[in-house]
């Protein structure tokens, strides 16, 4: 990436291509300033994403939130509530869930 990101973003970015496909998904970063934060989007349509942090006191488990586009009113997007400390293996899961159309 060559973003100023911390080695933990990018190291978790390698290990999601190496197991979902280098085209699986899209590098959306709406969060420049945070190191350790980062999202990931359905290539074909980036409303659908992960935010994904890798802030925690414990390297191996990560936060992330899926966004989707909204069903209606005014909020740019709708998201499920944050999950405050998942493993590598659950992100890999959500992360496959949200972004396979």
């Amino acid at each position: 990436m060559g973003s100023g990101k911390d080695t933990t973003i990018e190291m978790l970015l390698s290990r999601l291509r190496e197991d979902l496909g280098t085209d699986a998904f899209d590098v959306v970063d709406h969060w420049a300033t945070d190191r350790y934060a980062v999202g990931v989007a359905r290539p074909a349509d980036h409303r659908f994403l992960v935010y994904i942090s890798t802030d925690l006191p414990e390297r191996s488990e990560y936060a992330y939130q899926v966004e989707r586009p909204p069903s209606g009113g005014e909020m740019p997007y709708e998201a499920d509530p944050m999950v405050d400390v998942a493993t590598y293996n659950e992100l890999l899961n959500a992360v496959r869930a949200h972004l396979t159309p």
